[in-house]
């Protein structure tokens, strides 16, 4: 996956560090390879003008188990707002590109 910093906006891999960096409006995507709604929404974001104030970490579902234990992940493409403590602020399941995850943001 190809960093996509557009406008200052991001969309890269979950890391710690990434983690770090988050804004006001984080969200984590977390998909799985073999997921094929996931794999397109991961294209259409990796293609999107991320706006300067979202950070959004592509989180693999498979292997943060921590994460969706956090969370109440229970099924893949689904995305969690965190705020800068990385408490949960809403969750939802599906969105294909930035738009999606703009209009459901709090």
């Amino acid at each position: 996956l190809k960093e996509t910093k557009n406008k200052k906006g991001l969309y890269t891999v979950y890391s710690s560090e990434a983690l770090k960096n988050s804004l006001q409006n984080t969200v984590l995507f977390f998909h799985a390879t073999w997921c094929p709604s996931c794999i397109s929404a991961d294209k259409n974001l990796s293609a999107s003008e991320i706006p300067d104030w979202l950070l959004v970490l592509k989180t693999d579902y498979d292997s943060h188990l921590d994460l969706r234990k956090k969370y109440w992940i229970t099924s893949q493409h689904t995305f969690v707002q965190i705020d800068k403590a990385w408490n949960m602020i809403k969750k939802w399941v599906w969105g294909r590109n930035v738009e999606d995850i703009i209009e459901r943001l709090n």
